[in-house]
């Protein structure tokens, strides 16, 4: 059957494609890797993928869309506030410390008790991918990442004078604080320290389905692929002693994924491809750190609780054009994608302790959204008589801005073998 050109071109335009991001991508610590495109149709295909990539950045987005240090991006600390609304049990960790009771102080200025913290955010990242193709375009698939996350170079300034204090703040008690401050929250369980942890990531397992059209009279091919499964809890979670430590994955979470792409090929060097995506997760019962006074701002929490967590859904959109073999074997690609984690929301255990309505002002809940450039050289050396030699890419991912997010740029090189037995 034949499909007229006008016809792909308005469907390209209008079509919106519903997916659920097949793998453990979007964070908002570093640009998104590409997607993919969409698979080829070929019984007993196998592709195997690995890509590795790494980025430093110093600089983030905060929930004003404004450049801020990577600790700032939930704005400064409020350490004058940190003991409000938390329970005796806790306070009496610490009984005679400044913090317990300056929270029922009035200041003259509202910059009291607040500080800054400085940081720098390193990342490194190997991706492995395995496709295996089956019959009738259905293929299984699974995708396991591992990563290196740090924040290092930590420091703080502090934003209070003496003028900010009023009539009943001693200065010097709180200079004396703040001059000991690592030791002091350390009395409470929370380590103001350098975060490093590496292992995996979130294990993707799929299954699904691609069609390639070619029985066409103004394009050169329509493929699309269609794919659903799981994003499983297999890397490490958060740890709550320190404010600034980075879980592996989506922190213990199950997610519910699948994916949607369209690809329209023209001209025989050009493709043109749009999709969008999203992420679901299970809730999940667990220890978090909770805020428990609306003045209460950033990382730093003194309150643990039990909560039923319903992880906010990360949504995406994109779309690529690949110039494809434009010189021998060489390609570059260009691809933009939107990526939105929308609200978490916290049920605690322990209301009686805790005001759930406080907890879920919470600014580390509210979402994130990123705009991101990938950029993609690759040379493929198959050939019609050698149809099993792999391709090579070089890519750089560009976080372009967005709302409490790291700016991390990730620079990287990848490997694509496929081949059949």
């Amino acid at each position: 059957m034949k499909i007229q050109y006008s016809k792909i071109i308005i469907t390209c335009l209008v079509l919106v494609n519903f997916t659920i991001n097949s793998i453990d991508n979007p964070h908002f610590y570093k640009a998104t890797h590409f997607w993919e495109e969409p698979r080829f149709e070929k019984d007993d295909l196998n592709s195997f993928q690995f890509w590795f990539g790494g980025g430093k950045t110093a600089t983030g987005y905060n929930g004003c869309k404004q450049k801020v240090n990577v600790l700032q991006i939930y704005g400064p600390e409020n350490i004058a506030q940190l003991a409000h609304g938390i329970p005796e049990e806790i306070l009496n960790k610490f009984p005679k410390t400044l913090l317990n009771t300056i929270w029922q102080k009035e200041p003259k200025n509202c910059d009291f008790g607040k500080i800054k913290f400085d940081g720098l955010f390193r990342m490194l990242e190997l991706d492995l991918d395995f496709k295996k193709n089956f019959s009738y375009g259905l293929f299984g698939e699974i995708h396991m990442p591992f990563r290196k996350l740090e924040i290092t170079d930590i420091s703080y300034y502090n934003l209070t004078n003496s003028c900010d204090l009023g009539p009943d703040i001693n200065y010097m008690q709180w200079l004396t604080f703040m001059a000991n401050f690592k030791q002091n929250m350390q009395k409470y369980g929370i380590n103001i320290n350098r975060s490093s942890v590496a292992g995996i990531g979130d294990t993707s397992l799929l299954i699904g389905f691609t069609k390639n059209y070619e029985d066409t009279e103004y394009i050169d091919f329509i493929d699309f692929t269609i794919k659903a499964g799981l994003v499983l809890p297999t890397g490490k979670t958060q740890n709550l002693s320190n404010p600034f430590a980075l879980p592996l994955g989506y922190n213990g979470h199950l997610g519910f994924n699948g994916y949607l792409n369209i690809s329209v090929g023209l001209y025989e060097w050009l493709t043109l491809d749009i999709f969008s995506s999203f992420i679901a997760f299970a809730k999940k019962t667990k220890e978090m750190r909770i805020k428990t006074a609306y003045e209460q701002n950033g990382f730093i929490k003194l309150a643990k609780q039990r909560a039923n967590v319903h992880k906010g859904t990360i949504f995406s959109i994109g779309s690529y054009i690949k110039f494809d073999h434009m010189l021998n074997g060489f390609s570059v690609l260009l691809a933009y994608r939107f990526d939105k984690e929308f609200k978490t929301k916290l049920r605690l255990n322990n209301c009686s302790n805790f005001n759930t309505k406080i907890a879920n002002s919470d600014e580390l809940l509210q979402g994130w959204f990123m705009n991101t450039l990938n950029v993609i050289g690759e040379y493929d050396f198959a050939t019609y008589e050698n149809p099993n030699r792999p391709r090579l890419e070089v890519f750089c991912d560009f976080a372009l801005n967005g709302k409490r997010i790291f700016r991390t740029d990730i620079f990287g090189l990848g490997f694509n073998i496929d081949y059949c037995w």
